[in-house]
């Protein structure tokens, strides 16, 4: 795995968001979208993807998968999905569809948590440069347990 400064895709990043953003005002205009992910985060270390979240009524979601799906995006295979999550991409970028309310708003306050404390960035990349050469299954285990346990003491 490689890994860049989210300095330097950050904007593309707000490129692809200021685009997208204004079709999804349009198309779930009760939605919330918003940049996620380590580009999001100032000063982490990226593999260079980058991630947004839409946040919607529960039932909404799968209505708004569809949609998604009909602009073009595709379900991005071997990642978690339920009823309240679901993670479609295009070639440019992926977006987490999360249910308002449900625990996969994790996304966001790991997001704030991270911008707003130096330390656990420092440990945030650490991990990423330690985890460099895992498998992405190991990668994503090391993460979310990570994550859970950054998030916990909140």
């Amino acid at each position: 795995m490689k890994l860049i400064e989210s300095s330097e895709i950050y904007s593309i990043a707000l490129k692809h968001f200021e685009q997208w953003k204004s079709i999804f005002k349009t198309e779930f205009p009760h939605a919330s979208f918003e940049h996620i992910g380590s580009t999001a985060i100032k000063g982490a270390l990226t593999k260079g993807d980058i991630d947004f979240y839409l946040e919607v009524e529960v039932s909404k979601h799968k209505q708004v998968v569809n949609r998604l799906l009909e602009l073009g995006f595709s379900i991005k295979p071997d990642t978690h999905r339920d009823t309240n999550l679901c993670m479609v991409n295009n070639d440019d970028f992926a977006i987490q569809v999360v249910s308002k309310g449900s625990k996969y708003e994790f996304f966001k306050h790991f997001r704030d948590k991270i911008n707003q404390d130096p330390n656990s960035l420092k440990q945030y990349n650490a991990l990423k440069i330690s985890a460099k050469n895992l498998s992405e299954e190991d990668y994503r285990k090391i993460k979310s347990t990570f994550i859970e346990s950054l998030l916990k003491t909140s």
